[in-house]
């Protein structure tokens, strides 16, 4: 996709950032970043069991996601920042509740990490 003046998201992006769709194999990484950011999404988020936490809990959850994404319902997006050591989830995005016809409409949700 392209904005009115031709750039795409790549184009406006910081170096070292990709925003690419949430794929199974992110689980692990979105374990650790939703750990690491216990403390900082707390007053946002809601109470969530400790396995959420976990690599299979988010396995689990992408497995869902994915599924409402395939039926059309969502759109799953990680922004993952890129170094040296490697690549870590800073946030992602969802395009939620997606309706089709008229009147095309969708709720958006996100989560960004906290900065060190």
């Amino acid at each position: 996709m392209r904005t009115e003046n031709g750039a795409t998201v790549a184009d406006v992006l910081p170096e070292g950032y990709e925003l690419r769709a949430l794929h199974e194999d992110d689980a692990p990484a979105l374990a650790a970043t939703y750990d690491r950011n216990r403390e900082h999404t707390a007053r946002w988020d809601p109470v969530r069991p400790e396995e959420f936490y976990t690599e299979a809990g988010q396995l689990a959850s992408v497995r869902a996601k994915l599924a409402a994404a395939e039926a059309g319902q969502v759109d799953c997006w990680l922004l993952h920042h890129i170094t040296d050591s490697g690549r870590d989830v800073v946030g992602h995005l969802n395009i939620n509740n997606i309706i089709r016809g008229v009147p095309q409409s969708a709720s958006i949700g996100y989560m960004s990490t906290r900065t060190t």
